[in-house]
């Protein structure tokens, strides 16, 4: 059965509510449960964010994460429907727009990724100091001619994934072959028309069932700049706007 407000949310409940910004990166913000209304509108007191009062714009739309110390994260999308001040307090209305979505762990909303990542194979042979050197020079020779593109490291120290879903925390994707469970890798991501290099390390690894042989990876961020993971959620946010305007979630 479907989670519902009436399930989830208390009059004094804690909220995170993250915002995407005009200039793409996304802010988080502190706010209360005041009333649920029905099992799609709910108030809640005007979001705190750096101390103050932040007003929402009115049609915002908002990631709304609710924690639960013995039963996980619970997200879910709202849009706000009206902002005002009932009996000396201010408060804004919002209105759910997707499904709850509860995770036992989890502090990011996930949403389908198709996308391409590339991990440094863990099997490839390290590049010698004289390759290193090699590829350092050309480089220099080459830095003012951008029709000439030196690689810092080739291809085939890569494997290529193909991502499923992806969230500020990490990502699931295909490999054609198992990596072990614990593997440190270093990797790039690409996020439409940006390449975004990280590190983390697998966390799940299983086979996939379908039409080749595939793995299925699980992958966690890790020692990553909050920049990065602003912009991995800002993405996020973009993709998940687009979808909605398709009807697509």
């Amino acid at each position: 059965m479907a989670t519902t407000l009436f399930d989830l949310l208390d009059a004094g409940d804690p909220l995170d509510l993250d915002v995407l910004q005009q200039d793409n990166t996304i802010i988080r913000m502190k706010s209360n449960v005041l009333t649920v209304v029905n099992d799609l509108d709910f108030t809640v007191s005007s979001p705190i964010y750096q101390g103050n009062v932040y007003a929402v714009a009115i049609g915002a739309s908002l990631l709304v994460n609710v924690p639960r110390d013995t039963s996980g994260l619970f997200s879910f999308y709202a849009t706000v429907v009206t902002r005002g001040t009932e009996a000396g307090t201010n408060y804004v209305k919002l209105r759910k727009s997707t499904d709850i979505s509860r995770s036992q762990r989890r502090r990011f909303f996930r949403l389908p990724y198709v996308g391409e990542i590339k991990l440094k194979d863990p099997d490839a042979p390290e590049l010698t100091e004289a390759e290193i050197r090699k590829r350092e020079k050309l480089i220099e020779k080459y830095k003012n001619m951008p029709d000439i593109i030196v690689d810092e490291e080739p291809d085939e120290m890569y494997i290529e994934l193909t991502g499923k879903d992806l969230s500020g925390g990490g990502f699931k994707a295909l490999c054609k072959r198992a990596i072990d469970v614990g593997t440190e890798l270093d990797g790039v991501l690409v996020l439409g028309e940006k390449e975004m290099p990280f590190k983390g390390k697998v966390v799940r690894c299983k086979k996939s069932f379908g039409t080749y042989e595939q793995y299925e990876i699980g992958f966690a961020f890790e020692e990553m700049e909050e920049n990065d993971r602003s912009m991995i959620i800002s993405y996020i946010f973009q993709k998940q706007r687009n979808m909605r305007r398709k009807g697509l979630i």
